[in-house]
């Protein structure tokens, strides 16, 4: 039987507390993910990560099940501008507790791959039909084949942060 090597992630809590911003990393993986409830949005937009190119995730109950979940993503080549335009038209919809961003400590290879990762986010949660999804997944955009290997070594070690800081939208029940 294969095992599943060990993992070393790191959890930085910024205030002391999980209900506060949480910076999450793993030895070897340039990806960074800070996760905050939306009471520490402000404290999460003026993060230095946020410069740059990445995507992002919210997190709520569902609205319409009293037992499921409900996840919207959604990606930017100058995060904090893509998360203030979304947010802008996403949070009137009540009910999101958390906000997600992931971004890459050496940038993205091309402008392209914050966009295939959102496809593919999408596109794993709607197969699993776990959550209430407020979009469709979109066609992957075109990626040479090393940006392609690159974004698809990014999602797998993405996909197991996820799961640490507790977003189980696109993690199969077992």
């Amino acid at each position: 039987m294969a095992t599943t090597p060990a993992r070393n992630v790191q959890i930085l809590l910024t205030n002391g507390s999980v209900n506060g911003l949480v910076v999450a990393t793993e030895f070897n993986w340039t990806g960074r993910a800070l996760s905050a409830t939306f009471s520490h949005y402000d404290e999460l937009r003026h993060r230095e990560e946020l410069d740059g190119q990445g995507l992002f995730i919210l997190s709520g109950p569902s609205l319409r099940t009293t037992r499921g979940s409900r996840t919207y993503v959604g990606a930017g080549a100058e995060l904090r501008t893509a998360l203030d335009e979304e947010l802008g038209t996403v949070v009137h919809d009540v009910g999101w507790d958390r906000i997600t961003a992931l971004t890459s400590s050496d940038g993205f290879a091309s402008d392209q791959i914050p966009q295939y990762l959102k496809s593919r986010l999408l596109s794993t949660c709607a197969d699993l039909a776990a959550t209430d999804m407020l979009q469709v997944p979109s066609p992957l955009p075109e990626l040479s084949e090393p940006h392609r290997a690159i974004a698809e070594n990014y999602l797998a070690e993405m996909l197991v942060m996820l799961g640490v800081l507790g977003i189980t939208a696109f993690t199969p029940t077992q």
